[in-house]
């Protein structure tokens, strides 16, 4: 397509403004991606035929030249929901494409985000989490939206009623972690449920804790989970957030903004490929469910993987939505609900994040340009007159500026006067709320010994023993109630009683006579003779009986004790009354008058309104409070002793449902031991069924290091640990770790406890970081071997003091010693699985030599024999382990074999020939060698045994040609000297002519030279 020309004054206006060429290449940043559109699954229109044919010219070319190796992570384990990158592996796409794609399975360790953003992979599979991260900053892109709808669905059992959000009010519910979990959590938040209202677990991704009662909802995939729970014939409710407005894409392809611009050619072609296998899948599912199972390994059932396939048909919609679509609309709807829950900033950017594989160029940015140098003009040619209305409007100003300046100085003085006369108001004011503020602290001083005083009979009350002594009257009756009840007693009998406790406090008044209360216990005088009747009254007097009493002020008083148990508290008084047949001495009250400075008029007038009652009328009352006195005591003292019998029924149940919680916990660790193969995952799994069954806030397992430094290495834990074992630095040869709990049950072998980090003294060192993490008791338990030592300690963490009981240590002593038996049985499995791979490579070593190999007893029978021995003899292994060396070797009967056995036992090995007896009574010449060796106490010979019949055949042919050769050898020699004669003869006569030869020569010489 070729640009458009910009026109001329476009230019100019860059050069005036110094805008560089930038905007006319637009160099791809950083965290630059193409334009947001909503983009076809395929990225494909009617004018793009030429370009697919060059790119399909392109990818024969590469893979000519060799396939380009590529990651895509999926979100989790292999299964249908990932059909369609497994098709494209299948079919070819992949391959047609360029591209040798690996496939990695998701795990809750390694998540396809950070996998693709770090540049482990290329290609990633993620959830709605995808845009999220976008939010958050991420340089990913998204590719293709391959599930229209999420999958995220909750699971609860239709039996608990949960219907709804509003019904998890309350309940366990597993959530996935960190933004994974933005679905749900939109969900509660759209329906108005606070997160504080929902007991949230960690997931645990195992649909069995939902069946076992272990969590009320189940984060689950509506493709997966219901098939396992309908299988199980278990009815579900399935709760969606889609239900409630939240509609977020599901399984979306992504890959970096990286790989964009360093590979967009290679991207384009990759995510082509995906749709195209994507498109195949949907098309022929029971074809991509043999590729899964055959090829993937996947445990699923067909049944079920036919069922996750129709559940993806519904979210993808493959058959009215082109598959991959995405809609710019809708995510800036998911961008919103997240900026809605806090998770992302407002004022987001969804720029880059939508994949265009055929973007167009982008001149947007020419209205802009063009408008700020409009505004340029604009602004230069205004600002002159701006200038000259400035200095217009600047005289005037100044003159105005002049008379706000005296009206600033008169405003000052006027803030001044005001300020002190505040000044005085608020120190007045501090007077009195210094008065206030000590008056509220000597109230909060008041209230706290109350509340102590308080929370002593309380405790008194609730304890075991439930200790009546510390209860005043006033604490176990109810004054109020009484007081009414003996109001209107009093209007019915008009007999006036009080109830009063030892200290002389008047609980409960009514009926009291004006001759006591404004004259008697007005004059000190007077009052003493009152609190000595009082004092009369109080001693002596049996439960359920009364007294009387005619006190120093001549009127008549009566009591009968208030007991708690077997203790007084208090006494119900009937008093200042005479007797109908008997006279009042009105002199001798006349007296007392004077005496005390009473009014005589006014004395004397309460002594006649004081009660005649007969003898019968006193007895039949206080024979009724009597008993009202004993009702009110052991209606008290039943009360409290059921207070404390509940409570110590309270406290029975607690311990009991924490006994249970241990209980299933050590039969969950005892399940484990048998189940599980290997020992960190033992641990791992102990401390985690510790803390989670049993209820305790952390667990540990150390193991004794037998290093210079004797440290305590943690090996296992689970629960609030938060960095509390890297603190601690556990050495055993460190004196100040002596009194370390740790460090005690290692040395001594027994368990130790800590029942309250806050007030043991031996708890100091650690106290701040324990209580930091809310540890307030603790008991360390030795874990011991077979033969009772000490190789590591099991630690274990609770919230409150005293939470270790003799009952609840004697079942962690018990769990601590499944634990070490389970840990050493694993090591002896692994010792013993060792010693028998060990024991197969040996047999099969032995059974692989090409000699006869007989394990021999000191009784000359076979322990062992390999192969080879039974296929030289001709027996068969079981036949020839029931034989001895009698049995196939006739030159040692068994009268021999002591003989033998010493001298192999004295030399530990001998070397010797013999003969060995087929099952066919053949005798097979050997060669033996023996060897002595001892094993638990027990001697042994391992004798290997070759057959020497060939080697002797090969010796007697080797014999029959020597002679043969050394025959050949005597005839060659005769030869040789009848030939060596011959040729003397012929040596003497060519010696002879030589000689001649020579002595012609010298004759010639000389008559040569004498001729000279």
């Amino acid at each position: 397509m070729k640009p458009r020309q910009l026109p001329l004054f476009v230019f100019l206006l860059f050069a005036v403004l110094g805008i560089n060429d930038g905007f006319a290449h637009q160099q791809p940043t950083p965290f630059a991606t193409p334009a947001l559109v909503v983009t076809r699954a395929d990225g494909r229109d009617a004018n793009q035929s030429q370009e697919a044919a060059k790119e399909e010219a392109g990818r024969k070319n590469q893979s000519e030249a060799g396939l380009k190796p590529v990651t895509l992570q999926l979100t989790w384990k292999h299964q249908f929901q990932f059909a369609g990158y497994y098709a494209a592996v299948e079919q070819g796409f992949y391959r047609d494409a360029g591209f040798d794609v690996t496939i990695v399975e998701g795990a809750s360790d390694r998540r396809p985000i950070e996998e693709v953003v770090s540049g482990r992979a290329n290609y990633g599979v993620a959830k709605a989490e995808l845009l999220l991260n976008r939010l958050q900053g991420n340089p990913v892109v998204a590719l293709a939206a391959i599930f229209q709808h999420s999958a995220i669905i909750m699971l609860a059992k239709q039996e608990s009623g949960i219907n709804s959000p509003q019904d998890m009010i309350g309940k366990q519910v597993m959530l996935l972690p960190g933004d994974d979990a933005a679905e749900y959590l939109a969900m509660f938040k759209s329906e108005g449920v606070s997160l504080d209202k929902v007991r949230i677990i960690p997931a645990t991704y195992n649909i069995d804790d939902l069946i076992a009662g272990k969590t009320d909802v189940f984060n689950a995939y509506i493709t997966n989970e219901p098939h396992t729970l309908a299988q199980k014939g278990i009815p579900a409710s399935i709760i969606s957030p889609i239900t409630y407005g939240i509609d977020f894409y599901g399984d979306c392809l992504f890959t970096s903004e990286q790989e964009i611009h360093t590979r967009p050619d290679q991207v384009k072609a990759f995510r082509a490929a995906s749709l195209r296998g994507w498109e195949y899948a949907m098309a022929h599912p029971e074809e991509m469910i043999d590729v899964i199972v055959g090829k993937y390994g996947v445990k699923k059932s067909r049944e079920h993987l036919r069922f996750e396939a129709e559940a993806m048909r519904k979210l993808m919609l493959p058959d009215l939505v082109e598959i991959g679509l995405m809609n710019p609309g809708r995510c800036r709807h998911m961008a919103d609900t997240y900026v809605a829950l806090g998770m992302a900033e407002a004022g987001y950017s969804l720029q880059g994040f939508m994949y265009d594989p055929n973007p167009t160029p982008d001149y947007s940015w020419v209205p802009r340009v063009l408008g700020i140098g409009i505004v340029i003009v604009l602004l230069t040619s205004s600002a002159f007159f701006i200038l000259l209305r400035f200095n217009t409007k600047l005289r005037s100003e100044v003159a105005q500026r002049r008379q706000a300046e005296e009206k600033l100085s008169r405003a000052r003085n006027e803030l001044e006067r005001r300020v002190e006369e505040r000044t005085a108001e608020l120190t007045t004011a501090n007077e009195q709320l210094n008065r206030e503020n000590s008056e509220r602290k000597q109230a909060e001083e008041a209230l706290r010994v109350s509340e102590q005083k308080v929370r002593h009979k309380l405790e008194a009350i609730l304890s075991p023993e439930a200790d009546v002594g510390a209860f005043e009257l006033s604490d176990i009756i109810d004054s109020g109630q009484l007081q009414k009840l003996m109001d209107a007693l009093y209007r019915l009998t008009r007999i006036g009683i009080g109830i009063i406790d030892l200290n002389g406090r008047v609980l409960v008044g009514t009926g009291w006579q004006d001759i006591c209360t404004k004259f008697h216990r007005v004059n000190p005088e007077s009052n003493l003779y009152c609190i000595e009747s009082d004092l009369k009254l109080s001693r002596n007097v049996l439960p359920g009986a009364f007294k009387q009493y005619r006190c120093k002020n001549n009127l008549w008083d009566m009591a009968t004790p208030i007991m708690l148990g077997d203790r007084q508290v208090g006494n119900i008084f009937l008093g200042q009354f005479l007797f109908e047949d008997e006279s009042p001495d009105y002199e001798t009250f006349k007296l007392q008058a004077d005496r005390y400075g009473f009014n005589r008029e006014e004395y004397l007038a309460a002594l006649d309104r004081v009660p005649r009652w007969s003898r019968e009328t006193v007895d039949a009352a206080m024979s009724f409070y009597a008993i009202f006195a004993v009702i009110i005591g052991n209606l008290s003292y039943s009360t409290i002793k059921l207070a404390s019998a509940l409570e110590e029924r309270k406290r029975s149940e607690v311990a009991l449902q924490r006994l249970n919680r241990e209980l299933r916990a050590i039969s969950d660790c005892n399940q484990v031991l048998v189940r599980v193969e290997n020992e960190q995952a033992l641990l791992d799994e102990i401390c985690r069924i510790i803390c989670d069954e049993a209820g305790y806030r952390m667990a540990w397992v150390g193991y004794a290091e037998n290093d210079q430094e004797k440290g305590v290495r943690p090996v296992a834990w689970a629960g609030v640990e938060d960095g509390y074992l890297t603190n601690a630095d556990i050495s055993r040869a460190d004196a100040e770790h002596g009194h370390d709990p740790t460090v005690k049950a290692i040395s001594s072998g027994e368990t130790i406890c800590i029942q309250d980090f806050a007030g043991d003294p031996q708890a100091a060192p650690w106290r701040a970081n324990a209580l930091q993490r809310g540890y307030r008791s603790s008991i360390a338990l030795p874990l011991k071997d077979e033969l009772k030592n000490v190789f590591g300690v099991l630690n274990i963490y609770a919230t409150e003091p005293n939470a270790f009981t003799s009952d609840e240590t004697r079942l962690m002593e018990e769990l601590a010693g499944d634990l070490a038996f389970g840990i050493q049985a694993l090591r002896n499995r692994i010792a013993r699985k060792e010693s028998e791979q060990r024991i197969t490579l040996l047999s099969f070593a032995l059974n692989s030599v090409h000699e006869a190999t007989f394990l021999i007893d000191e009784q000359a029978r076979f322990h062992y024999v390999n192969e080879e021995s039974c296929r030289m003899l001709g027996y068969g292994r079981d036949e020839l382990l029931t034989l001895g060396v009698a049995d196939v070797d006739s030159d040692f009967p068994m009268e021999r074999w002591p003989e033998h056995w010493a001298e192999l036992k004295g030399r530990r090995t001998l070397t010797f020939e013999g003969r060995h007896k087929t099952k066919g009574g053949h005798l097979l010449p050997v060669e033996i060698n023996a060897n002595y060796l001892e094993h638990d106490g027990h001697g042994y010979n391992l004798a290997m045994v070759r057959d020497s019949s060939k080697r002797k055949q090969a010796e007697e042919e080797l014999h029959k040609l020597n002679e043969e050769l050394e025959q050949r050898v005597q005839n060659r020699t005769a030869e040789l000297e009848k030939k060596n004669a011959e040729l003397q003869k012929t040596n003497k006569a060519f010696v002879g002519r030589e000689l001649r030869m020579v002595e012609l020569k010298e004759r010639i010489r000389e008559m040569e030279s004498n001729r000279q």
